[in-house]
């Protein structure tokens, strides 16, 4: 007679998805900071075989996406790149690089469970990252803050009580918002920013596009073309939001 096998589910304290941000020697960071509005995101689980590991990678910069993937070809931790798809100041890259020098690669060797995608952005990297309780978030923490510059930017501590995993869904919103985000320049995103403060966005609205052009010291136009290219990126987050929480 053959035995059935039970599979008890794995007690934890109080699991949580934590957000962390840090700074460390590696080739997102470096190429970063060399080229002028850039950024790039980790967009896929990690690859690894004969020490190497691969992955896709969206990379933008302000001032030509091609310095970024240059300087990111040049670098020492750099194996391999190659153009996937290229829109205007964006590309997407397939990357091969040496494991040792991504912090995700340490982080999860913790027993932690890094989360992509990961993002680089103003010289700093950060990561969700699923902890078993209070005592590994610890640990993780102590382990980081001994070699690198690290900092809790906030966590949330998963209830499995609750109908719905809306804790997850949490997350995954938080990362496509981050994403959102990143990818506004920083003038698209002075001129919302102030309009949503101003009431641009009210009803009946207590700002016009010639006054926040005014108050900007911009010409209405531009005005205008920052408005509609940040609501541009953000209506497709938003479509999809509304359907998540319906």
């Amino acid at each position: 007679m053959s035995k059935v096998l039970k599979i008890e589910p794995v007690k934890h304290e109080r699991p949580m998805l934590v957000e962390l941000q840090w700074v460390h020697t590696c080739f997102c960071i470096d190429c970063v900071n060399r080229v002028h509005g850039a950024r790039v995101s980790l967009i896929s689980p990690l690859a690894y075989g004969n020490g190497i590991a691969s992955g896709l990678y969206e990379v933008e910069a302000e001032e030509d996406v091609s310095k970024l993937i240059n300087a990111l070809k040049a670098h020492k931790h750099v194996k391999d790149i190659r153009l996937v798809e290229r829109h205007g100041d964006r590309a997407l890259v397939y990357l091969r690089s040496k494991p040792e020098s991504l912090l995700i690669e340490t982080i999860g060797k913790t027993g932690a469970v890094p989360l992509e995608p990961s993002l680089t952005k103003g010289g700093v990297d950060s990561s969700a990252i699923y902890v078993q309780d209070e005592k590994q978030l610890r640990e993780l923490y102590s382990l980081l803050k001994d070699n690198f510059e690290v900092k809790l930017l906030r966590k949330r501590v998963l209830d499995p009580r609750k109908a719905k995993p809306t804790a997850y869904l949490g997350l995954q919103e938080m990362l496509a918002f981050k994403s959102v985000a990143a990818a506004l320049s920083p003038k698209q995103m002075e001129v919302i920013s102030y309009a949503v403060r101003k009431g641009y966005f009210d009803t009946p609205k207590r700002i016009s596009v010639d006054e926040i052009a005014a108050s900007l010291g911009i010409s209405v136009a531009t005005a205008s073309e920052h408005l509609r290219k940040a609501q541009a990126k953000f209506m497709p987050f938003l479509a999809d939001l509304l359907q998540n929480v319906r």
